[in-house]
Parts: C-alpha cells; sequence; structure tokens
C-alpha cells in the first residue's frame, strides 16, 4: 500500500510468464487498491482569494509565487489575494502581527478611538453618557464625579488645569448587567480622541439654563468648549473667567454630529488672556481728534463722545471716566492715545507729583487732594525708580463718585454694589468682554425712556387696555384682551425724576421713567397659555444680533418685594408670515427700590425673513403675574457678555432715531393737538408754513427720512389743535372756517365736510401736500404735522 499512496507511482506490467494466480494477486494489490485511492480535486477562487493545486508539473510551489518548492501532487494551496478590491467586514477581533499601513487621504473624516476598560465593570462605566469629554488620573480620588477606580477616568471639567486635561469624548458604553461577570469584551468605555462622532448630544450640554440648546443638540458650525461649571459638560460659551481653562472640544456639523477637536487648551490668568502672553486686558488704543486728551489726563466717554473729564464741568462728568491717558502718538496722519482702565500701571504720569490715594481734578489730571462733592477716587501710586518726579508705578482704581475714601454718601444695595452703578462692575453673566470699546453702544432706541411723542401716559396714567405705543419704539402688548380675561387694572405712566437726584436712583442723569401697572384674571379665573402681557421694545429688522451673545442691562422696581417678570425676545417674520415667536430667555426678581439688573443671555436665531412684509425682533418685560407696579428706567441691550456703562442719552440724537420710525412737527414738550400759537394769529416756529401759489400745494421734505412709507399722515390745527385742518393766518382762522372770507384776491369757499388739506402722494423722504379748499392766491397757511411708518403688526402666536 505504500507504492499505490504515491501519485507517482507507476503499476509494472504483467510480463508473459506470470501465472494466474501471480497476475490475480498483482491485480488486487495494485491496480484495485490504486484505483480505489483515486479522487477528483476541484477548486474555485473568488475575489481576494488564491487556489493553487499541486500537481506533477513544475511552476505550483508552496508560495503560489513562479519559484521555491513545488506543492505536493494533488495538494490544494488557499491564500489571500495581495490585493483584495471587495470591502471586507471582519464579525470578530482582527490581529496584525505585521507593520499595518494604509493611506488617510483615501477615508473620509477618519476616526481615531480608544476603548478604556474600568476596574470597577459595570458601577464604572455607568456614570457616563455619549459626549461627555472623559480625563485620565493616575489613583482613585474619593468624592470627585465620575471617578472609575485604580485605573482612573474622570468626567474633565475646566475649572482648573488638572481637571482640563481631556483624553477624548465618550461616543460609547458597553457592559455587562449587574451580578454579571466583566471582561474586557463585554464592558469599556469607547472615547474618541479625534475625528467625526455621532449621537444624543442633550446629556453633555450644560444643563440647568446655561445653555442654549437650538433643536435639542448642536449648531453646526459652533465651537463647544468644555465647561467649567459641569463635569462633563459642553458649553458653547467661551471660559473667560482666571483660573480657569479655554479649550475648545466639539465643532458641530448638525444636532447630533460633531467633529472632535482636542486642542491645547489655554489655562487663564487673566480674565480673556489665555495666559500666551503679549496680551494686556486692561488696556486699548484708540483714534481721537479731541486735542485734550494728552498723556496724563483721564479719558471719558460721554455723549457719544471721547473726552477729557473734568471734577466741575457737568458737561465732562467724573463719572464717565474710562482710563488714564498714558500715551498719545500720530501714524499715518492719525492721531491715537492708549488708555488704561484698571490695573497696575508702570508709567503714570502724576503732574504735582502726588502720591497716595488719587482724585481726578478739574483739568482732569490726577492729584491727591480733590475739591469736588463727591470726589472721584481714581488711583493709588507710588514713587517709581526712574529719576522723573511725576512720573508713579500705581494701580487704577476708578471708583465711582463717592466711593472709597471719599464714600461718606455712598448708599449700597447689600452686595457691596453701589446704586449708581460702575462700567467696570462685573456683569451677572458668566464673563466676557466687551466689543471695541469700553462702553458699548445701546442697541434699543428710547431705551432711556425720554421720547413720548404720542402723549400717552405723559400727563397722567393711561388706562387702556389695547396694544399700544406709548413711549417711543416701547409697546405694551396685550394678550390677554381677546381672551376673556377679567382686566382689573391697566396703567401706563411718564414719570420724572426729581431734579439733581437722579443718582441717587439711577445711573446716567434720566429726566423720565416708566411707571405701569396691568393686573387681569384669565379667563374661568385662571390664566391660561395664551393669556400675557409684554412691555417690549422693537428693534427693526429679525436678523438683529441673531445668535450672539449680548446683555440686557434695566434699573426698575416694583410695588412688592421679591415680584418676578420673564424676559423674553419676540421675533416677527421671521420666516413665517406675520407670525410671532417669542423666548423667555430668563427670569427676574424685582425689589421696591430701585437697582440696576444685568442678563446675559444668547440671542435666539430666527428663520430668514420674508423680504415682502415688517420683520422684527422685540427686547421684552413679561409682566403677566406681577399684579403690582412696575417701574422701569435706563434699559440697555448690547454686544458682549458683559454690562458696560449705560450712559447719559443725548435727546436729540434719540429723537432723530425715533423720527424713522414716528415724526411730527410739534417740539418734543408739545403734544400733538396742542394749541401752539405765539400770539392771536403768530403761530410757533415748528409748524410747516408756506403760501399759497395758484397750484396751492407744497413739496414737504421730512427732516428725518423714514423707515418706509407712512401708512397715516395726519394735519393740525396750530390754532385749535382740530385734526385734518390748517391755520389761515391771512383770513386768521382754521381753513374750514374760511368760506365767505374776502381778500384782495378773492373770496374762499370751503364747503362744509370737504377736505382742507392732504397728503397726495407719500414716501419715504416726503410728501406733496394740496389744499384743495378755503382759500386764496397769497393765503399763508401754517399745520403740523404726523408721519407713522412703525412696525406695528402683531401677528400671532406660533
Amino acid at each position: 500500500m505504500a507504492l499505490v499512496d504515491d501519485n507517482k507511482y507507476q503499476i509494472p506490467y504483467i510480463t508473459g510468464n506470470t501465472t494466474f494466480a501471480d497476475w490475480v494477486s498483482h491485480y488486487n494489490t495494485s491496480a484495485i487498491n490504486k484505483l480505489n485511492l483515486l479522487e477528483t480535486y476541484r477548486g474555485v477562487s473568488g475575489d481576494g482569494i488564491v487556489f493553487t493545486m499541486g500537481t506533477t508539473a513544475s511552476n505550483d510551489p508552496v508560495g503560489g509565487a513562479t519559484s521555491g518548492p513545488d506543492l505536493p501532487s494533488g495538494t490544494f494551496r488557499c491564500d489571500i489575494s495581495e490585493t483584495i478590491s471587495r470591502g471586507v467586514t471582519f464579525q470578530g477581533d482582527v490581529s496584525i502581527k505585521g507593520q499595518l499601513n494604509y493611506d488617510l487621504t483615501s477615508l473620509e473624516n477618519p476616526t481615531l478611538a480608544v476603548r478604556l476598560y474600568p476596574e470597577q465593570g459595570y458601577t464604572g462605566t455607568k456614570g457616563f453618557t455619549f459626549g461627555q469629554p472623559i480625563r485620565v488620573a493616575r489613583a482613585n480620588h474619593q468624592g470627585i464625579e465620575g471617578c472609575t477606580g485604580d485605573v482612573t477616568y474622570y468626567m474633565a471639567k475646566a475649572d482648573s488645569a488638572n481637571s482640563a486635561e481631556v483624553l477624548g469624548v465618550v461616543s460609547g458604553i458597553t457592559f455587562a448587567p449587574p451580578a454579571t461577570e466583566y471582561t474586557n469584551s463585554n464592558t469599556y468605555i469607547e472615547a474618541t480622541l479625534s475625528g467625526k462622532i455621532k449621537g444624543d448630544f442633550s446629556h453633555a450640554l450644560d444643563p440647568g439654563g446655561v445653555e442654549t440648546r437650538v433643536n435639542g443638540g448642536l449648531s453646526a458650525g459652533v465651537i463647544y468648549f468644555l465647561s467649567p461649571g459641569v463635569s462633563g459638560g459642553l458649553t458653547h460659551i467661551e471660559p473667560g473667567i482666571a483660573g480657569q481653562v479655554s479649550k475648545p472640544v466639539i465643532l458641530g456639523l448638525t444636532a447630533d454630529e460633531g467633529l472632535v477637536v482636542n486642542y491645547r487648551g489655554q489655562l487663564l490668568k487673566g480674565s480673556g488672556t489665555g495666559g500666551t502672553g503679549g496680551i494686556n486686558d486692561n488696556r486699548f488704543i484708540i483714534p481721537t481728534t479731541n486735542a485734550d486728551l494728552v498723556t496724563g489726563v483721564v479719558a471719558g466717554y460721554y455723549g457719544g463722545n471721547w473726552i477729557k473729564v473734568s471734577s466741575d464741568d457737568e458737561n465732562r462728568p467724573v463719572d464717565s471716566a474710562v482710563g488714564l491717558v498714558i500715551n498719545d502718538f500720530e501714524l499715518d496722519s492719525t492721531n491715537y492715545i492708549e488708555i488704561v482702565s484698571c490695573g497696575h500701571v508702570n508709567n503714570m504720569l502724576i503732574p504735582d507729583g502726588s502720591h497716595g490715594l488719587l482724585y481726578v481734578n478739574a483739568h482732569g489730571q490726577l492729584t491727591s487732594s480733590s475739591t469736588s462733592i463727591p470726589a472721584k477716587p481714581f488711583a493709588v501710586a507710588w514713587p517709581s525708580t526712574t529719576d522723573d518726579a511725576g512720573t508713579r508705578r500705581g494701580v487704577i482704581i476708578n471708583q465711582n463718585a463717592g466711593g472709597g475714601a471719599a464714600a461718606a454718601n455712598a448708599t449700597s444695595n447689600g452686595t457691596g454694589r453701589s446704586l449708581n452703578g460702575n462700567w467696570a462692575y462685573s456683569s451677572s453673566s458668566l464673563g466676557g468682554t466687551t466689543y471695541g470699546s469700553a462702553i458699548n453702544d445701546n442697541v434699543l432706541i428710547n431705551g432711556g425712556f425720554d421720547i413720548w411723542q404720542r402723549g400717552i401716559g405723559n400727563d397722567s396714567a393711561y388706562s387702556g387696555t389695547d396694544t399700544t405705543y406709548f413711549a417711543d419704539r416701547w409697546v405694551r402688548v396685550n394678550g390677554a384682551s381677546g381672551g376673556g380675561a377679567v382686566i382689573n387694572n391697566y396703567s401706563l405712566e411718564r414719570k420724572e425724576f426729581p431734579m439733581w437726584h437722579q443718582h441717587q436712583y439711577v445711573y446716567g442723569n434720566p429726566k423720565y421713567y416708566l411707571s405701569s401697572y396691568h393686573s387681569f384674571t384669565g379667563s374661568g379665573g385662571n390664566r391660561g397659555a395664551g393669556d400675557f402681557v409684554y412691555i417690549e421694545n422693537r428693534i427693526e429688522d429679525v436678523r438683529t444680533l441673531s445668535g450672539q451673545d449680548v446683555t440686557l442691562s434695566f434699573n426698575a422696581k416694583c410695588g412688592i418685594t421679591g415680584a418676578t417678570m420673564g424676559i423674553v425676545v419676540t421675533h416677527l417674520g421671521g420666516g413665517y408670515s406675520n407670525r410671532r415667536w417669542t423666548n423667555t430667555v430668563a427670569q427676574s426678581s424685582v425689589g421696591t427700590q430701585w437697582g440696576k439688573q444685568e442678563i446675559a443671555f444668547q440671542m435666539p436665531s430666527p428663520a430668514p425673513p420674508n423680504a415682502t412684509e415688517k420683520h422684527f425682533v422685540a427686547i421684552g418685560f413679561d409682566v403677566t403675574t406681577m399684579d403690582t407696579t412696575l417701574d422701569l428706567a435706563k434699559v440697555k441691550l448690547e454686544k458682549g457678555l458683559v454690562a458696560t456703562t449705560n450712559v447719559a442719552s443725548d435727546e436729540d440724537e434719540e429723537l432723530r432715531k425715533c423720527s424713522r420710525f414716528y415724526q411730527r412737527s410739534y417740539n418734543i414738550d408739545e403734544n400733538t393737538h396742542s394749541v401752539t400759537m405765539l400770539d392771536n394769529n403768530n403761530p410757533t416756529i415748528t409748524v410747516i408754513d408756506f403760501t399759497t401759489t395758484p397750484m396751492k400745494d407744497l413739496y414737504f421734505k421730512y427732516p428725518v427720512r423714514m423707515r418706509g412709507i407712512p401708512t397715516v399722515v395726519n394735519f393740525f390745527s396750530p390754532k385749535t389743535g382740530s385734526t385734518g385742518d390748517a391755520y389761515n393766518r391771512t383770513a386768521e382762522k382754521d381753513i374750514r372756517y374760511t368760506s365767505g372770507t374776502i381778500s384782495p384776491f378773492g373770496t374762499r369757499v370751503a364747503p362744509a365736510g370737504d377736505i382742507t388739506i392732504i397728503a397726495e402722494h407719500k414716501t419715504r423722504d416726503g410728501m406733496y401736500i394740496v389744499v384743495p379748499n378755503g382759500t386764496v392766491l397769497w393765503d399763508q397757511i401754517s399745520t403740523h404735522y404726523v408721519a407713522d411708518a412703525e412696525l406695528d403688526e402683531e401677528g400671532t402666536a406660533l
């Protein structure tokens, strides 16, 4: 049998002298056995698989190449091909003993992830969830959130350098049930170190209302930082407080998908500095045309201009001080000054050589004595090492006038904060910086309630219950009047601060404030979801500040301690035809004494507006449940997460801005319909005055171009205040009463009920006025007008 087992064995032929017995034996042992061992060999190869069959021929070697030892005859060799064109999925683990080479450029968004194996098994994994940044430490620290044992993994947190060392982001958790033996294959945390990650991020985003979550997850294009307040948290607000770490972790792609961008974290050694050096967060450079702003004087911002402050000039008040000018220079024909607003300074210029506690004098310079009442402590200085006797080292403290050593008359609201405010005082927000200057502009028009052109609440409380403008740009929105509610008390009234005592109540020299009261009972005794009352300031263009960080500051008091109101943002026209979309961004508790509040938030993002209709965004106060008086003054909305000084208003500038929406010929202190005569026959100079020509018309250009074509234009007689009329100075009568009067140029005709004056054509720039009746050639005509192009659409709630 040994011979027939060999495929190369050849059965010998039978010779002529072989006996029959020999033949039978030879046939049975050789031929029959050989035939019984015969088999048919087949092999089929596929993509990525190579079959080689051993034959008696050459070039069928073990390795499948054309050289080397041949396979035994009748043997199949199966190998993996050097190139596999099809995708291959391995269900289990794959071990590579050699070098693994692959081309990253051929992969889309490659992801690098590792598995972490906590020693505590089930209890070590269940504390984590998708999207949380994770870090590793050397030993078990009891009491730290997210601790996993001797091989310790923690939820990362940006409150210190050690806690902010992020290994990766949790992208999966696998664990065996309790009481089950855990192994590396059934219990582990998957952490993505870089690349794309997809899942539900809602548990990782800061809870508790701090994080604004649109669509319940990430927002496209937004960088999410490691949270300094929540272990394992993400936040879109970059940390900005010394001792925290600014560390980007995730770049949002969609609500449930992002890219892990595990950048180097920056330990903040000063607010906003990043601790990287080369940045001074207490000084800045601005261009200026004010020749008074030179090295050594204190610069302020007041009435829209940079000024040299003075202790005895109310037009340059010390409380508008921003900082000390330490350098002035010219570059490319432009004058610049460098201002230090706070903190340590090596080169204070003190002209009189003073040191110790320094004040601002009448010349805007620093001195050790002050004659102003109250005084403004500005800096503490000591001699420098230079030979210049007027140069000092020191610290700028920039306290309020009346604070510090001269604070005999200072008052406090119980928080250690002066009631009259301070531009450098930290906002109630999470931190941040101003936007390009020490004092940001107010986005709101008439935020100080300076302009009341409509006369609603000017002289006495307005008790109407309708949705109405009162002070310019301010609207009381009554969402209860149509819902069956029983209105108990509605009131809007302009009140005036006592002269010379504004600073005791509200900083910034306000003249007026709003006093309001709204109380109602909902249908059936309960306020429903549709019952509301808002007091809001409307801002043109629904896209204004969309998605940006903003701060709302205001001064308020109410009739009872601890009354609360909501801060609401309303969009009208953002992607929805004539629909209101309202978000409550914060809650505010108001006391019975004037107090300033500062609330930072991210402005919600509406859909793009419909270009064919009016659209706006409104910042408002939800007074639905207050049931008491609410007084408001000096309201300011600004970019950034810090409330800067709400400076004194420029009344003329505020009126000009308001006139784009609603304008009159009356002066700011005259009510519409007022009699405005200098004497029996001559009106005040505020009227439109013209002489009739044969065309009996007038082309009148508005002093301020309006937002849109006015929807309403009314005329008023300055003699009687009558609506739809003018005063004929020549006839000494309102036009409607001139019929039958005679002049050298004819007899006047004014039929009863006929139009006497009309704006036949209206544009944004002006109007074409016609006086069809009651005049003759060369009559002198005087009239007042009111033109309204307001954002008065109310829409319906979404």
